[in-house]
């Protein structure tokens, strides 16, 4: 009888928890479905030129009135570009960072701020205002901007001999030397 007892109450047991568990799956599928409607449009590294091309030909002028190329980009040293947007929350951050960075290193560092053409915005004062910094304004589908095929912001890049050489969402990576991926 005492046997009989706990067998059926580990029955009982087993039961309630298949019962939970198929409660959980059925919960994890419905957070799935949920989550696949969640997905962004795009992927930050499906944004931008990848390492290993080669920058496209373009040509602009900075804030400053310094001209911008392909040309100008293609030195032996390194380049360090970031690409933000005056209406990204994140930016202003990420702008900081990079403009920390600049003052810190020997690579000509170029501020691309999209979305602010007219270059009013309080990103474009800010960076406007650091010595070493090169900085553009443009619409979000400027001349930098459609050249380097960023459609997300923020977006860094290094560049060597007018080729990508780092691809990144923050400047950390920047900070370390730049190595192209092999077969690119």
């Amino acid at each position: 009888p005492a046997e009989v007892a706990l067998v059926a109450f580990v029955g009982v047991l087993c039961l309630i928890n298949l019962l939970l568990l198929t409660a959980v799956i059925r919960r994890l599928r419905l957070h799935e479905e949920r989550l696949a409607g969640l997905q962004a449009p795009f992927d930050l590294f499906g944004t931008g030129l990848d390492v290993g091309v080669p920058v496209p030909d373009f040509a602009t002028v900075s804030v400053r009135g310094e001209p911008v190329s392909t040309a100008s980009m293609s030195g032996p040293g390194s380049v360090a570009i970031a690409f933000v947007s005056a209406t990204c929350e994140a930016c202003e951050g990420t702008l900081e960072a990079f403009i920390s960075f600049a003052g810190q290193n020997e690579d000509t560092c170029v501020a691309v701020i999209a979305d602010d053409p007219a270059g009013t915005s309080g990103l474009a004062r800010r960076a406007g205002e650091a010595p070493r910094l090169v900085v553009v304004t443009e619409a979000s589908s400027g001349v930098m901007t459609s050249a380097f095929q960023v459609a997300a912001f923020p977006l860094f890049f290094r560049l060597r001999d007018g080729r990508v050489v780092t691809k990144a969402p923050s400047t950390r990576a920047l900070s370390s030397e730049p190595t192209v991926r092999s077969g690119a």
